[in-house]
């Protein structure tokens, strides 16, 4: 039976400030990016979903991973709709890309948002030829702030999400959906948001939901502390996971936090942390066929 495992992060590769956009360069602490713990600790899966990939540095550190398929959207100016920068979504994968799609959310958006044409890439990757298996994976980044016009523009992007959902997938093939939705998840402080999501996402688990843990600490993460002091911590960030109804299963093993602490020092630049948001690594195994039941186990039960 085949194991394999999925990481999804936000690398933060906002620009900051005007000049940055321009030159491509200058993310926070640009430093962490060419960090060899960190290069090693995204490698590692088999397949990788990255958000923010707006600058050079994080760009560079995309190109460097080994996996031999990537996609990712192109960055820089756009003059329809007028923009700075892409979507910054990547995927690198060791399965084999067998199609994709990418989208941008319709605009308007909000905010910093509408410098960026976020949206949403889908692939279609082959996981094994005998019998042949084949996974749908959408890698999404949807309108960040908190605020009315805020939610307004992500109840519209989650529309928009469900749409290439139902666009791109089947019940023959399993599907994952994964990134940063800046919405808060986390037990206690979910609000209509997160329940909506729920209800576009008919027959998909958050694998996150019973381990509850937050991927945005901005008191503990010094990096995220810099930017967003005044935040509360949040589960900003996601793996959805829906069956196949027939055919191989595949079935959900782990989820867990990852470059959730700071990387050492090196002649590079200081201690820091990889990230203003943590990443979040999925593991799977791909079992018998068998006609799937339609539950998918929380985290709790595995």
């Amino acid at each position: 039976m085949l194991e394999f495992s999925l990481k999804t992060w936000n690398c933060f590769g906002l620009p900051q400030g005007l000049l940055a956009i321009l030159r491509a360069s200058g993310p926070p602490s640009a430093h962490r990016l060419d960090h060899p713990e960190l290069h090693a600790a995204v490698a590692s899966p088999e397949i990788v979903c990255v958000q923010e990939l707006w600058l050079r540095h994080s760009i560079r550190l995309f190109e460097k991973l080994p996996h031999p398929h990537k996609l990712r959207d192109s960055s820089g100016l756009s003059l329809g709709p007028p923009s700075l920068v892409g979507t910054g979504l990547g995927v690198a994968s060791r399965f084999a890309i067998v199609a994709s799609t990418l989208r941008h959310f319709a605009p308007p958006h909000a905010g910093a948002d509408r410098l960026a044409r976020k949206g949403m890439l889908h692939l279609r990757l082959l996981l094994g030829e005998a019998p042949r298996v084949e996974l749908d994976l959408i890698d999404t980044h949807l309108q960040a702030q908190r605020g009315l016009e805020p939610q307004r523009v992500r109840a519209r992007q989650m529309r928009e999400l469900a749409a290439l959902i139902a666009e791109t997938g089947s019940p023959e093939r399993p599907f994952l959906l994964c990134g940063d939705l800046n919405l808060n998840g986390l037990g206690g402080m979910r609000a209509h948001e997160y329940d909506a999501l729920l209800r576009l996402l008919d027959g998909f688990c958050d694998l996150g939901a019973a381990a509850d843990l937050p991927t945005f600490q901005p008191h503990k993460n010094l990096l995220a502390g810099r930017f967003f002091a005044k935040e509360p911590e949040q589960r900003l960030d996601y793996v959805f996971f829906r069956p196949a109804r027939r055919g191989p299963r595949i079935e959900p093993l782990s989820l867990a936090l990852a470059l959730a602490e700071p990387l050492a020092a090196n002649g590079e630049g200081p201690s820091t942390y990889a990230s203003d948001h943590y990443a979040l690594v999925a593991r799977f195994r791909l079992g018998e066929s068998s006609r799937a039941s339609g539950h998918v186990p929380l985290l709790e039960e595995l």
